[in-house]
């Protein structure tokens, strides 16, 4: 599964311009209302000087370097889609707009919060002083909060 970057957010604020910079697209980016209601999508190589030294030490034939697939969204105005839609067809889209906002809002409180107690955990275990303890303590409690942040990040 690709590592996925969603740009979310109102309209004309810039999204399809920044998409077009990152993946080196021409969605359309113009300012009106509505100019790039479809989503866009882009997979994006992931420059990584190490690839080369580490397909010479390991004599591969080929690299391939990691991507990120990136997404550009558009949260439509509300109000607008009742407008542009009528009511019913506005009603439906904007149905699907604000369960969308509120998946990635549940998932974006929850890394927050798990990224807020990694850091406590980190905290604490910078403490010890026996490396030993150190390590076990990364392990049992940083690790578990890291692994539930990319949990959310995956799935959002």
């Amino acid at each position: 599964m690709l590592p996925t970057i969603v740009l979310v957010g109102r309209p004309n604020v810039g999204k399809s311009t920044l998409f077009n910079a990152i993946t080196k697209k021409s969605v359309p980016a113009v300012n009106y209302p509505f100019c790039a209601i479809d989503p866009s999508v882009g997979i994006v190589p992931v420059p990584d000087d190490r690839l080369e030294k580490l397909s010479k030490i390991s004599q591969s034939k080929k690299i391939i370097p990691a991507v990120v697939d990136y997404q550009n969204k558009l949260i439509k105005n509300v109000e607008g889609l009742f407008n542009v839609l009528g009511d019913k067809a506005g009603k439906e889209a904007a149905k699907g707009q604000i369960e969308l906002i509120q998946r990635i809002a549940i998932h974006m409180n929850k890394m927050k919060a798990s990224a807020d107690a990694m850091l406590m955990a980190r905290k604490a275990a910078n403490k010890l002083t026996h490396a030993e303890e150190k390590a076990f303590a990364y392990c049992d409690t940083v690790k578990v909060h890291f692994d539930e942040i990319r949990y959310h990040a995956d799935i959002s």
